[in-house]
């Protein structure tokens, strides 16, 4: 498979305008009402006849390169893609005391992949693990990380040695100890681990696709679903699914999952890349000792072939599967695509899409969506309503560069895994471009939610449902024009439920604007 920087190997812009929402409503009953930035609210001194006008979203944007990973070099043998820290981004990042810690699919010394971690400001990028496939080692990790402690937990795919088939690892937060907890050999239980890890206890539960890109595959299974103690090295495969992901059927248990799981007290939910009634993959849930094995839903193109770890948020599931955004019951029952783009957004070779939520929002990362195809950040509440775009990501361009060609832009390319909410921002990793072609790592301020004004007797009450663990500020003036003539109303920490204000009006004319600090 050939990656965007030009090589063969397996399978920003910095938008500095604040971020704000504003619109206007006229309140004096003499006047029309009109609709711009800010909210504007005329008071006559006998009376206020407020008109409830929705908010005008603001278009700017606020998305910056975190650190891009360098240029990587072609060595002679096959798969090689070297640098000093790595090429690829992969999974997401994980955030641990201020710190956050991430892999890569390509790069490093090896050209295999490697595990880093860097502050969350940018500074202090530190290699902690290079892969080598060694027989004490692995290679290119394809999900994220999972920490317990001091310890960071994730699986490798595998390489291309024709006998790998992916390990779990442990690694010190320090980049000491790294150790493979388990070594798949491609038989009952399973290969090419996929997805992120979920703890619970000291037990680590997982996925295998048991796809081994053409290497031989004496035991053909349809995945796995598996569990390992975090202090052993022997693998308990809870659940075996039916056929073989390089000849997929339809059946009754789905074939591959490609996604990482969810755990919601007892119970795991995930899904299948393929198998299932229709072909398109199922979604599942299984008890956490194996027992209880149940198919929620089989996919029909609504949703088809899911490659994203769902999010489970008391009754109900979210995930992102082909063309749409989705919605279901934990017992299987009411299906609802929340938003569907229209043409498949949510698939790739190699990288997984990432869903988050917060209060009532969910973040995700869309793989090929946008005007360019090279992907988008977006959100949208959990009943489907308020989609917004939080960056749209540019074209690639193809450079040559000392007679090698690397696939480059501003901003990186295919956004994967899932978004981390810290310091008023999301972050995440675009597997390629950027200026190397390597891709990069990213964070990103979302379009601000609408802010809404209506009347109660001489008051008004201004509304909004902030994003949950974002910070806001509502401004006020009788001078739009002057930019400095902008005083704070009111600070608050958006929970993502609705949010109101009370204000009472002394000025002839008051205006009010969102901004997110």
């Amino acid at each position: 498979m050939q990656c965007r920087t030009g090589q063969v190997h397996s399978d920003v812009r910095n938008r500095k305008t604040p971020r704000r929402s504003r619109a206007t409503v006229l309140c004096n009953p003499c006047n029309p009402v009109r609709l711009f930035n800010p909210v504007k609210l005329v008071a006559s001194s006998l009376l206020l006849s407020a008109i409830l006008a929705p908010l005008l979203t603001a278009q700017a944007q606020s998305y910056a390169p975190l650190y891009t990973f360098p240029f990587v070099t072609a060595r002679p043998i096959p798969y090689a893609l070297t640098n000093g820290s790595g090429a690829n981004p992969i999974g997401g990042l994980l955030l641990s005391s201020g710190v956050f810690y991430g892999a890569c699919y390509a790069g490093g010394a090896g050209g295999l992949g490697t595990i880093f971690a860097i502050n969350t400001n940018g500074t202090n990028f530190h290699l902690l693990h290079s892969f080598t496939n060694a027989p004490t080692d692995g290679a290119s990790p394809y999900g994220g990380l999972t920490i317990s402690g001091g310890t960071l937990y994730g699986t490798a795919s595998g390489a291309n040695d024709g006998a790998d088939y992916g390990v779990i690892f442990s690694l010190s937060t320090n980049g000491t100890g790294y150790s493979n907890l388990y070594r798949f050999t491609d038989g009952t239980d399973g290969a090419m681990p996929n997805g992120n890890l979920v703890l619970a206890g000291s037990l680590l539960y997982g996925t295998t696709q048991a796809s081994t890109d053409g290497k031989p595959n004496p035991s053909p299974t349809g995945g796995t679903v598996f569990s390992i103690a975090t202090n052993s090295q022997t693998i308990n495969t809870l659940y075996t699914f039916q056929g073989d992901p390089a000849n997929p059927v339809a059946n009754s248990t789905g074939t591959g999952p490609a996604a990482g799981l969810a755990l919601a007290g007892s119970t795991l939910y995930g899904t299948t890349f393929e198998g299932g009634t229709n072909n398109y993959g199922v979604i599942f849930a299984l008890n956490i000792n194996g027992s209880g094995f149940k198919v929620l839903h089989h996919f029909d193109t609504n949703g088809a072939m899911p490659q994203c770890q769902l999010i489970v948020a008391g009754s109900t599931l979210y995930g992102l599967g082909g063309t749409c955004l989705f919605s279901m019951n934990t017992n299987g029952s009411g299906f609802t695509v929340l938003y569907d783009f229209g043409a498949t957004v949510f698939y790739s070779p190699i990288y997984n899409p990432g869903l988050v939520l917060s209060g009532a929002t969910l973040f995700a990362t869309g793989l090929t969506a946008g005007s360019n195809q090279e992907g988008i950040i977006f959100s949208i509440a959990t009943n489907g309503a308020g989609y917004a775009d939080s960056h749209d990501y540019s074209a690639l361009n193809s450079v040559q560069i000392n007679g090698y060609p690397y696939n480059v832009n501003s901003d990186g390319a295919s956004p994967n895994g899932s978004l981390t909410l810290a310091n008023g921002r999301l972050y995440g990793t675009a597997a390629e471009g950027g200026s190397t072609g390597s891709g990069l790592l990213f964070s990103v301020v979302p379009q601000p939610p609408p802010l809404s004004a209506s009347r109660s007797g001489t008051n008004l009450l201004l509304s909004t449902t902030a994003f949950n663990g974002f910070s806001y500020t509502i401004q006020q003036t009788t001078n739009p024009s002057v930019s400095a003539s902008w005083t704070t109303f009111t600070n608050f920490l958006g929970t993502g439920v609705a949010t109101q204000f009370t204000k009472s009006l002394s000025a002839p004319e008051m205006n009010f604007r969102l901004r997110q600090n």
